[in-house]
């Protein structure tokens, strides 16, 4: 039955599917008043919120009767399932009711939350599979569409930071279980997602150098350096200075991992994950 449910997407284009078949959301202001119930899923949101967020500060005098067509009419486009996708009238305002899972963006910040809970307990057997799994889900940044709404931008930016936690932190998972081509991958989509943090290169340096391209570990982090001076005016941390010494002395302790025992944690000393 759980295959005949709505699905919503959030990440990337906002779209709507039942089965193998796409819905139709109708005019752009129908779909932003989705998109905003959805990044508010099962909390009531009031109409003048959504007057707001949709509309900004010159919402047309219309604006309220508007929202109330666009509800009825999204509505009746979701009425395909009444299990989910249900929008509910709740002065003063609306509420979508909808499964977690049935929503991409809400399935990603679950699994994601679960395995950066379970790498920092310790249990790689469930985080490292948890957080992939999350990664899986990520298609695209959220609501493209939305991009330069204000209604979507605070939430994008939390999916986005969420989402270079996770690439971190498996690239830290791989690199101290020896992994080091994944180790790369990981930390390079980290980098992508966020060019300043420097735990992702770290451990591009190391896998870099555990892979016997030394040249290419100090180069990298010769650019890290110049990429952290020219935007914020800062040198790297005192322990990344001490990486690059080690690399530069060809240091025996930076030889390649031996692979973890199971529940072995590889985020001693490193700064806490935040959701």
């Amino acid at each position: 039955m759980s295959g005949r449910r709505l699905r919503f997407q959030i990440l990337g284009r906002l779209a709507v599917r039942f089965e193998s078949d796409e819905i139709e959301l109708g005019p752009p202001k129908q779909r932003a008043v989705l998109a905003v119930l959805l990044l508010h899923a099962n909390e009531l949101v009031p109409t003048d919120r959504i007057i707001d967020l949709v509309w900004g500060d010159s919402p047309p005098r219309t604006a309220e009767h508007s929202v109330q067509i666009y509800i009825s009419n999204l509505r009746k486009l979701l009425s395909i399932d009444a299990e989910s996708g249900v929008i509910e009238t709740r002065p003063p305002g609306y509420l979508l009711s909808v499964a977690l899972d049935a929503v991409d963006a809400l399935r990603f910040e679950r699994q994601a939350r679960e395995g950066l809970a379970a790498i920092r307990a310790g249990d790689m057997s469930v985080g490292r599979p948890t957080l992939e799994s999350a990664l899986a889900t990520w298609t695209a940044p959220p609501l493209v569409e939305f991009v330069y709404d204000d209604f979507a931008q605070g939430r994008s930016r939390a999916l986005k930071e969420l989402r270079a936690d996770v690439a971190e932190a498996l690239a830290a998972v791989h690199l101290e279980q020896g992994n080091l081509e994944e180790a790369r991958d990981f930390a390079r989509q980290a980098v992508e997602a966020d060019p300043l943090r420097e735990e992702p290169h770290r451990v591009m340096i190391l896998s870099l150098y555990q892979s016997g391209r030394q040249a290419e570990a100090l180069r990298h982090y010769g650019e890290y350096k110049r990429l952290l001076g020219e935007e914020l005016g800062l040198e790297p941390s005192e322990s990344l200075r001490h990486v690059e010494e080690r690399v530069l002395l060809q240091d025996p302790s930076l030889s390649p991992a031996v692979p973890n025992r199971v529940g072995a944690n590889p985020y001693r000393g490193l700064r806490p994950f935040s959701e």
